[in-house]
């Protein structure tokens, strides 16, 4: 079965940039799936970004845009994003720097994982940021200053945010559900979801 999937585009004053990154990503992602959206979130350009974004929703079907009058932090941006999109797969993209395709490539492979909760690509892992889906800590989380994707599996999102057992595996940054191999043998207690993250992305 097809996957549909959802990219998050936040975007500051990228007037000189926003059109061609938007029609590479289309082209990509029309190539992976037929069933797509891409929301623009403008995220308070003082700049022709958010005309430029109108233009862009008006001209493709597939995209939409938001728009923020003042600068938001990434859990805001995710959460608007998250009602305004309907995809079974979101890519977010970070930061507001240079957009890699291939790294939105490699993340669609990984879609029918259905263990899988969160994947990362790109960026530096100084600046990895899940607080987007932690409604506890929301207005605590930055927009990273380098740029990078991170996949969201829509269903499993719940279990990040209810902190359900989670583990991380190995230096992909990749976070799977927690399923123990039988009664007999339960999976042992986890640490903190959020605390082990905080700790692996920021070294605390």
């Amino acid at each position: 079965m097809e996957r549909s999937l959802s990219i998050l585009l936040p975007v500051r004053n990228r007037q000189a940039s926003l059109a061609n990154s938007v029609r590479g990503i289309l082209e990509l992602a029309e190539l992976l799936t037929e069933q797509l959206d891409l929301l623009i979130v403008d995220n308070g350009s003082t700049d022709a970004t958010p005309e430029i974004a109108h233009d862009l929703a008006r001209e493709f079907a597939q995209v939409g845009l938001v728009r923020f009058a003042e600068a938001q932090d990434l859990s805001t941006i995710v959460q608007a994003g998250l009602r305004h999109t309907h995809g079974e797969i979101i890519l977010v993209h970070e930061g507001n720097g240079e957009i890699c395709l291939s790294d939105l490539r490699n993340l669609w492979r990984l879609r029918d994982d259905e263990l899988l909760v969160l994947a990362r690509c790109g960026g530096k892992a100084s600046t990895f940021d899940m607080s987007a889906l932690d409604q506890t800590r929301r207005g605590n989380s930055r927009i990273p200053s380098d740029s990078g994707f991170q996949l969201l599996r829509r269903d499993t999102i719940e279990l990040v945010r209810s902190g359900a057992m989670l583990r991380i595996e190995n230096q992909q940054i990749r976070l799977r559900r927690d399923i123990p191999r039988s009664a007999n043998h339960p999976a042992a207690a986890r640490p903190n979801f959020l605390g082990r993250l905080k700790q692996l992305a920021w070294g605390e």
